[in-house]
């Protein structure tokens, strides 16, 4: 039954997912097509560019705030570690 249901879905999205695409394109094309002059040509180009562009570099500031903190975890964690064998404090105690 679910088995099903998962094939039906998928096939749905699939097909709603080409539908996008091939609008996407048409316009794209129609963008292209109607830009007589190289100028119009090189502003597309670089419109669709700088949207290529920004994805990545939203996702990058994600990664590294992630990173930054990542590190800050690994320095508390080594600062603890060397806290504790100055103190005496075994590692069993500094499990939280």
């Amino acid at each position: 039954m679910c088995g099903q249901w998962l094939t039906e879905w998928k096939s749905v999205f699939t097909k709603v997912a080409k539908e996008r695409l091939n609008k996407q394109v048409r316009t794209e094309m129609q963008d292209w097509i109607s830009a007589k002059t190289d100028a119009e040509k090189r502003t597309l180009i670089r419109e669709k560019l700088k949207g290529v562009f920004q994805q990545p570099v939203e996702g990058m500031e994600t990664r590294l705030e992630n990173i930054k903190k990542e590190a800050e975890a690994l320095t508390l964690t080594r600062t603890l570690k060397v806290g504790s064998e100055e103190s005496g404090i075994s590692k069993s105690m500094l499990r939280f």
